[in-house]
């Protein structure tokens, strides 16, 4: 029987690497998992469109080390570098799968400085646990230490609300220190995740309430699936932008951009717990101008990057 990712993975690397003009060194994994939902079809016509790309992408959504329930054939720094690089990423936003976990946030985030000291190809994006009582320390110390410009938080498995104390505080903290915060709806289907750890997507209609009283909040929404209601109502945040990662099929992207500018959307994959070459071709054959998909792709994350990166 053929197996599916390998298929998908192999053909999938084809198409990216025609459209960019050069070859995949990673040839896709056997004993993956993880589930996708989009029909990744590839047409020899788009390929052929997109041609004259140039192999320059900015993934905005990673993250390093474990994931706890299963092996992800992708969990090793230098093999989702290889990967990620085969399909023309040239740079990497990573949080920290142990920033979800863990109760020792500092020496989480200190471990994914160094790991990314190691690969600067990664951009650290360090994790706060607004739960935990030392989190403004935490703060301040990828502020002040790591000089980190952008923080991942991940609300539902932390629980706590978009309407909390802690969360308007931060809200304060990031706008006056100009940082991007990026915040993750859920990380795994929650029709697959491990009973002893399951956690619903993350409340977006209430985030949407608490940022009208936070207009300059620099927000990028992660792992978001997109829905007609849901879209609307996000969109009338300026300083909110989307990641491509959970995007269903390939007629999906040109879905959301009727209602999300295409300024405020970000090529993101949620490697390694999905295959970055899904996110991908889900762009490359979506159909949208060639304009449309470099600001998806690269410009709007250098846009974004004085957020991000060190000043």
């Amino acid at each position: 029987m053929i197996n599916r990712r390998k298929m998908i993975g192999t053909c999938t690397s084809v198409a990216v690497a025609t459209s960019l003009d050069f070859s995949s060194t990673a040839p896709a994994d056997n004993n993956d998992e993880n589930q996708i939902s989009a029909d990744l079809a590839i047409s020899s016509k788009s390929n052929a469109d997109q041609s004259h790309l140039t192999a320059n992408r900015i993934d905005t959504n990673v993250s390093l080390f474990k994931w706890p329930f299963r092996k992800l054939p992708l969990d090793q720094t230098e093999k989702l570098k290889t990967r990620l690089r085969s399909i023309g990423v040239t740079q990497a936003w990573a949080g920290s799968f142990e920033g979800v976990f863990q109760r020792d946030i500092a020496g989480v985030n200190q471990r994914l400085v160094d790991e990314c000291a190691e690969h600067p190809f990664f951009i650290p994006i360090g994790s706060i646990n607004l739960s935990q009582p030392s989190w403004e320390k935490d703060l301040r110390q990828c502020i002040d230490q790591h000089q980190m410009r952008a923080i991942r938080l991940h609300p539902n498995y932390h629980e706590y609300s978009f309407d909390s104390s802690p969360f308007r505080n931060l809200l304060k903290i990031a706008t006056s220190n100009d940082l991007l915060l990026q915040i993750t709806a859920t990380l795994e289907d929650t029709r697959t995740q491990n009973q002893l750890a399951a956690r619903a997507d993350s409340n977006l209609l209430q985030l949407s309430s608490t940022l009208d009283s936070a207009p300059k909040a620099m927000i990028q929404l992660l792992n978001y699936r997109p829905t007609e209601k849901t879209s609307k109502i996000l969109a009338k945040h300026e300083g909110l932008y989307l990641d491509t990662a959970r995007i269903d099929g390939t007629d999906g992207l040109k879905q959301i951009m009727h209602h999300v500018p295409e300024e405020r959307l970000l090529f993101g994959t949620h490697a390694p717990f999905l295959i970055p070459e899904a996110s991908m071709i889900r762009i490359l054959e979506s159909g949208i101008h060639a304009s449309a998909r470099d600001k998806i792709l690269y410009q709007n994350a250098n846009h974004l990057s004085p957020h991000v990166t060190k000043p």
